[in-house]
């Protein structure tokens, strides 16, 4: 037994310690402090591997739980630039509601090179009734864009578009006539060989890149709006092909780096400063292929019937899985034709961007997809070989010419 104060150990019987002179009280509570003081350092770490462990179950748990959730929502699988303007419904008991959808700033304004419109907008506690209602929103969304627009000229190709190709939202109003009848010249190209790609796509606009340096840019599910019901669904995804401001609304630029791409070999030969959108429609063909794979259709009215699947196809897209088998599939039949070539050879024979390197130092399988169709929409039959290949791989898989 220890003294309580000095911690001297006392001889058996001691009344009082024999070094500083402390009465020594023998009742089970000093006896209790004395054992607490003994075994003081065990007890805190083993409190400390309990409340580490615990913290980390809990985190552990979250991660595993939560993960899709957000990645449904868009907050860690889709990239989109800029802030969404979250709007929320101002009366959830409403029995007439009252359309966020439908409002917009007439005291906006935009600076050099910007567009007014906000492809990005997001909104939460909507009344989605079918998905003919969610088509609706997303026009309503589209249309209200549109009041800044001064160019008929302009909007009757963007209606045009919409009538013809069943694009939902088609906002280009402040470029110029002549460029946006080149965008279209791209979309009937593609359309009329690529029947199936009328299944999906909801919007083609203008973006303000806010100082990231793309030409286009793809969206394969882009959360746009929630039902009254916090997390519950129908809930509406967007499928959008993006085009940057800073470019289309700057042609000299644009022109000027498309060159400049195409002879550096950055661009597959020949590009002009429309064929990008080609490039856009080769990550959308590729999309519908795999959303053929998980059985999805109809992204715009999601009722969560197939969460799994849409889950499954989000992470398959971010990891190239998808894409990675469409090239080595095309990479066979190539070898079969032509003889053996290892996968970088056989992608970098089509341009320099098809083995694009992301900030993980991870390749990028479907911007090969992308170029190839790119080289395919400028160059036809004279595209390079791995290009043909590939488009052929994609035209079996969406059933082209059945």
């Amino acid at each position: 037994m220890r003294c309580l104060k000095c911690n001297q150990e006392l001889i058996p019987q001691a009344q009082y310690c024999g070094y500083c002179g402390n009465p020594v009280n023998k009742s089970k509570f000093n006896k209790m402090v004395t054992y607490f003081k003994k075994y003081a350092l065990y007890l805190a770490l083993t409190c400390a591997v309990i409340f580490f462990a615990y913290a980390f179950f809990r985190y552990y748990s979250y991660l595993k739980y939560a993960t899709k959730e957000e990645i449904l929502a868009g907050s860690s699988s889709i990239n989109h630039s800029g802030g969404p303007n979250v709007i929320n419904d101002p009366n959830e008991n409403e029995e007439e509601e009252i359309d966020p959808i439908l409002a917009y700033d007439e005291y906006e304004t935009k600076n050099l090179g910007e567009t007014y419109i906000d492809f990005d907008n997001t909104y939460k506690g909507l009344k989605i009734t079918s998905k003919a209602n969610a088509q609706e929103k997303i026009v309503n969304d589209s249309q209200k864009e549109k009041h800044n627009c001064a160019n008929p000229d302009t909007l009757a190709i963007e209606n045009d578009i919409i009538a013809k190709y069943g694009i939902l939202g088609v906002n280009l109003c402040e470029m110029d006539v002549s460029e946006a009848q080149e965008l279209e010249k791209v979309v009937a190209k593609i359309y009329a060989e690529f029947p199936q790609a009328r299944t999906s796509l909801t919007n083609l606009t203008l973006t303000n890149a806010k100082g990231q340096n793309y030409i286009a840019i793809f969206y394969g599910v882009f959360p746009f709006a929630t039902s009254k019901n916090y997390g519950s669904y129908p809930v509406i995804y967007k499928t959008i092909i993006g085009l940057n401001s800073a470019y289309y609304l700057n042609l000299p630029i644009l022109i000027r780096d498309v060159e400049i791409s195409s002879a550096s070999g950055h661009f597959p030969p020949n590009a002009t400063p429309y064929s990008p959108l080609a490039h856009e429609f080769g990550h959308y063909l590729s999309f519908l292929v795999q959303c053929r794979n998980y059985n999805l259709k109809e992204l715009f009215y999601f009722d969560g019937r197939q969460e799994d699947g849409l889950y499954d196809l989000i992470m398959d897209w971010n990891q190239g899985v998808g894409s990675q088998a469409i090239i080595e599939e095309a990479r066979k039949n190539y070898i079969a034709l032509y003889g053996e070539i290892n996968s970088y050879d056989f992608r970098s024979s089509i341009s320099k961007y098809a083995v694009f390197i992301d900030e993980n130092k991870n390749y990028v399988y479907d911007e090969t997809i992308a170029e190839a169709f790119h080289d395919y929409y400028i160059n036809g039959e004279q595209a390079a070989k791995a290009s043909l290949e590939i488009v052929k791989v994609l035209k079996t898989k969406l059933g082209v010419g059945e």
